[in-house]
């Protein structure tokens, strides 16, 4: 196979595999964590009519709805009390989940300055960077991460994923998905991470594109 098949081969199966998974979302709370996620389209499922189609539209207009009033209930909770860290962290949470990552950097940076040993909020804050293309930025905030817990496995994933889609580093998403594996963690499914590791070590092995030319 030569190495244009290969990249083929490989931008599907990653894509898949990034925009595929997706942990179960958490409630609004301290632990949450953000895997990286490709841009999905707004539209609807294939196949689905017109009837279903409405009935989607009206639960991701719920969905909002919801949103919203955590987001105005937890503003108003930080103006009564604006050291609240609990507060700070959901409303960077909320705002991460609705693509808003520019007001989630915000309240995750407030909520660091209450807590700046909180790992969960580091890792979100990261991930928040890489959306906004900074990043190196997230790169760093992720490798402090894993300075203070170097098995911390959603630090090690981000970072494989950004090395793979936006530094086209190979070997760097090799060797952070490697360490996931050590790591044992049950938090990502590691059997998907060791066929994209295969599939990455495939692509490694095939030969420059000027000499497949010759």
């Amino acid at each position: 196979m030569n190495r244009t098949a290969v990249l083929l081969l490989m931008a599907g199966v990653v894509v898949g595999f990034v925009a595929g998974y997706l942990v179960g979302l958490q409630q609004h709370t301290v632990g949450h964590q953000q895997p990286m996620t490709m841009p999905q389209g707004m539209g609807g499922m294939p196949g689905m009519d017109v009837d279903q189609m409405r009935q989607q539209q009206q639960e991701q207009q719920q969905k909002q709805q919801v949103m919203d009033l955590q987001i105005e209930t937890y503003k108003e909770a930080l103006a009564q009390d604006p050291e609240n860290g609990d507060a700070m962290i959901a409303l960077g949470n909320l705002y991460y989940d609705t693509k808003k990552y520019k007001e989630a950097i915000q309240y995750y940076e407030m909520a660091l300055q209450q807590n700046p040993d909180n790992l969960f909020v580091q890792v979100d804050l990261a991930t928040s960077y890489k959306y906004v293309q900074q990043i190196d930025r997230a790169i760093d905030g992720l490798e402090k991460v894993l300075e203070k817990d170097p098995n911390q496995a959603q630090a090690l994933y981000n970072l494989g994923v950004i090395m793979l889609h936006d530094k086209n580093d190979l070997a760097g998403a090799q060797k952070y998905w490697s360490r996931l594996l050590d790591t044992g963690t049950d938090e990502i499914d590691l059997n998907m991470v060791r066929q994209r590791l295969e599939v990455i070590e495939r692509m490694m092995q095939q030969p420059p594109a000027d000499e497949t030319a010759q």
